[in-house]
């Protein structure tokens, strides 16, 4: 691959960039300001610029994801001995910030607590559990740091979140704010993260059973670290029942008694509803499609309701989620040797790029239409719908994790299939990516994350008012390990 790019960088070049680049100018800005030494957790409310802490507050979806990067480079070996140590010792103490006040007692996240830990509300209209996705990346993170560690009390509380998390979705009894899903659709979101849990949670408990210490979590955690059972109960879920209304053998999973192989084939059937159920013929994943249909149930009459797939929310695609989760699918499908999912995955991959690019000024749009170019469609009956407003505002803004996780996709794209066209991508987002985002004050380094269609900085707020490492530290440990 090296031998390809237009600068004619070695592999070692490029990954010794990434390397450098994570080390010296994205990771010192959360080691030096994001760590909070008395209380626990981490700061991660910083503004646009990242010179301002503008709140103290501690949104759990951050929490998580901040402990898994934290887990995850502490298996570094690029790291000395002490470094490693020092960054699983911080994600040990996210993780049990997490446990002792993210998790409730009924089994759910709340989706923000204040500084010390205690669970607020976003308004007097929300409920604690404000975000299905919070309660993920929670569970993402305190499965990174069990493996890493070895820690059972995480494992323990990672498969009773899990638990937790599928009985809600199969009962539809959970929220995503900020943006709620309209009523009579299912949004690809839900099997989307589904997916990376359900792989990372797999692993987690394949780490464990094959050190013999799986049994050793199922213990209450200490300290009462997660409040009362979890939702589910104890009761048996099942894969079908707990999708979001797709594909999947029956496959019972409980609280109790997970196994890595029952997770792993969990994670399977969200893949291919995604696969099979989100994407149209010709490659084009859509964000939203009516209940109980699929992506080719344009114009058809499901359940009593004809969709004419003319609103916006029909039509739009979100080109960052389509190429993140391309990953997602080409990395289980890797470990599952279903050279097929792979192949589809990157034709699905280069629809969104193609689609998403902005011919003009360059960059990966936020949404576009399925046709590409600005979304359209009728905004008849969602014309207040929060996730219908931000497309028709938002579309044309550059953020930072589109572009970084296009940058992983196409490398592990073109290293699976040898497509020559990925590589074609991968040197235009790169160019693109760090001609942009990178902050130009070296006493910050953190990038300026939200950018205009123009590429200039806006001081803006994408879903939470968090300045978030997760996507771009993320991608350049991927792209070091895969290159």
């Amino acid at each position: 691959m090296g031998k390809s790019v237009s600068t004619q960088q070695s592999l070692e070049q490029l990954k010794a960039f990434y390397w450098k680049h994570m080390k010296e100018q994205l990771l010192p800005f959360w080691l030096e300001r994001g760590i909070d030494e008395e209380f626990g957790g981490f700061f991660t409310c910083f503004d646009n610029s990242g010179s301002t802490l503008v709140s103290t507050d501690k949104y759990t979806w951050s929490q998580g994801r901040m402990v898994w990067l934290l887990a995850k480079l502490s298996s570094m070996d690029g790291f000395a001995p002490e470094e490693r140590d020092r960054l699983l010792a911080l994600s040990g103490e996210g993780a049990r910030f997490m446990m002792r006040h993210a998790i409730m007692g009924d089994g759910c996240c709340t989706f923000v607590t204040d500084r010390e830990g205690n669970a607020k509300r976003l308004s007097s209209d929300h409920d604690y559990a404000a975000s299905i996705y919070a309660d993920c990346f929670v569970l993402l993170g305190l499965s990174r740091y069990a493996r890493e560690s070895g820690d059972a009390e995480s494992l323990h509380a990672a498969k009773k979140l899990y638990a937790s998390i599928r009985s809600r979705i199969a009962s539809g009894t959970y929220r995503t704010e900020p943006y709620p899903i309209p009523a009579g659709y299912r949004t690809h979101g839900i099997p989307m993260i589904m997916l990376n849990v359900s792989h990372e949670l797999a692993e987690a408990l394949q780490a464990a059973e094959e050190a013999g210490i799986a049994e050793g979590g199922q213990e209450e955690c200490a300290d009462g670290c997660c409040g009362n059972e979890a939702v589910s109960g104890g009761e048996v879920v099942s894969v079908g029942e707990a999708s979001s209304g797709g594909n999947g053998d029956a496959l019972a999973i409980h609280a109790a008694d997970i196994h890595a192989s029952e997770v792993r084939e969990a994670a399977r059937a969200y893949m291919m509803e995604i696969m099979d159920d989100f994407v149209t013929d010709d490659g084009t994943l859509l964000e939203m499609i009516p209940i109980g249909g699929s992506a080719g149930s344009v114009g058809e009459v499901i359940g009593g309701d004809s969709h004419s797939g003319e609103t916006l929310l029909d039509r739009y695609v979100n080109p960052g989620h389509t190429i993140e989760d391309m990953w997602f699918v080409m990395e289980l499908a890797r470990q599952l040797g279903d050279d097929a999912t792979i192949r589809k995955a990157v034709r699905v991959l280069k629809r969104a790029l193609e689609l998403g690019w902005d011919v003009e000024y360059g960059g990966i749009l936020l949404f576009v239409d399925r046709d590409g170019g600005q979304p359209k469609g009728s905004m008849e009956g969602i014309a207040d719908d929060a996730m219908a407003k931000k497309v028709s505002n938002d579309w044309g803004s550059k953020l930072w994790w589109p572009h970084s996780e296009a940058l992983y996709s196409t490398v592990l794209g073109y290293k699976l299939t040898g497509d020559e066209e990925l590589l074609v991508w991968y040197e235009r987002v790169h160019a693109y990516t760090f001609r942009t985002f990178p902050n130009s004050d070296s006493s910050v380094g953190e990038w300026i994350q939200i950018r205009d269609r123009e590429g200039n900085p806006q001081s803006k707020t994408v879903a939470l008012p968090v300045k978030d490492p997760f996507h771009i530290i993320r991608n350049l440990i991927q792209l070091v390990e895969e290159l």
